[in-house]
């Protein structure tokens, strides 16, 4: 499960309890062992056929086989629902959550083009996985209205999972991700410098448009918040820098050097610091 790359779509307990009792119903129903005896009959069969037809068969029945492993059957996600949902009722959670979680996933699904093998990836599965689901609440959800919810507890738990999802898909070139959970953060803790720096290298690393501009004032907001945050000073300096304020950037870049005295850049930076003293070019 990917968990951790979706969790910054979810806004309640109620939702994450819906994934956990849909994936404990696979494990409790033995969904994978069936599959894998289902693909291994498969592999079976398919040997006796590639004998009897001098290896003709054999193309197929790889073909075959990887997609009898690739994902649970229709009918075994379908029981996962319904039972999943019962599970996630008797608990005590809101049953009109539910949906909400997989047209999240979704919507995720769609924005950044995900393709692959899970339940939740392929377009026509999670489609299925969200009118399964407003079918269960219309036919059995109204009987417990008024369920659990816990939206401010668990956006409040699971808040630095978010920040900290945001830095992965920063690190990896995904920059409209990142934003949105930065910014998904901000809303539930507005007061953090770190959120605000990280807006701003990611404007500044993107350099699109007005990002610089953006990216300037987000470090600017951070260094309002938090001026003892090093990295804050860093990143409007390389921007100074690149504007071709020198006076400016090399303030910026000798203090973040005094709050962070350890920094693993420091020759990097300090290269900045010195063509600055020297009025030199970029």
């Amino acid at each position: 499960m990917l968990i951790l790359d979706f969790l910054q779509e979810w806004t309640t307990e109620a939702q994450l309890a819906t994934l956990l009792a849909h994936e404990m119903t696979h494990a409790t129903h033995r969904h994978a062992i069936k599959q894998f005896r289902d693909a291994r009959n498969k592999t079976a069969f398919l040997a006796v056929i590639t004998a009897g037809t001098s290896g003709l068969a054999a193309p197929l029945g790889a073909l075959g086989t990887l997609a009898a492993i690739t994902g649970y059957s229709r009918e075994q996600e379908a029981e996962a629902d319904r039972e999943g949902f019962k599970l996630m009722v008797k608990a005590g959670y809101d049953p009109g959550e539910a949906p909400k979680l997989f047209l999240h996933l979704k919507q995720e699904v769609e924005e950044q083009k995900i393709k692959g093998p899970f339940f939740f990836s392929t377009h026509p599965r999670l489609s299925e996985r969200l009118e399964n689901y407003e079918a269960l609440v219309h036919t059995q959800g109204q009987k417990r209205p008024n369920g659990i919810q816990n939206r401010e507890i668990f956006l409040q738990k699971t808040s630095r999972v978010i920040l900290d999802n945001a830095r992965l898909d920063f690190k990896a070139g995904r920059f409209g991700a990142a934003q949105k959970a930065v910014e998904k953060y901000l809303k539930i803790k507005s007061h953090h410098a770190e959120a605000y720096c990280l807006l701003g290298e990611i404007c500044r690393q993107r350099g699109e448009g007005s990002d610089i501009e953006k990216a300037k004032q987000h470090f600017q907001k951070a260094i309002s918040v938090d001026p003892f945050y090093p990295d804050s000073h860093k990143g409007i300096g390389l921007i100074y820098y690149k504007q071709g304020q020198k006076a400016l950037a090399k303030e910026a870049l000798e203090l973040y050097l005094s709050l962070s005295p350890q920094a693993m850049d420091r020759a990097y930076i300090g290269e900045y610091i010195t063509r600055c003293k020297e009025g030199g070019k970029e």
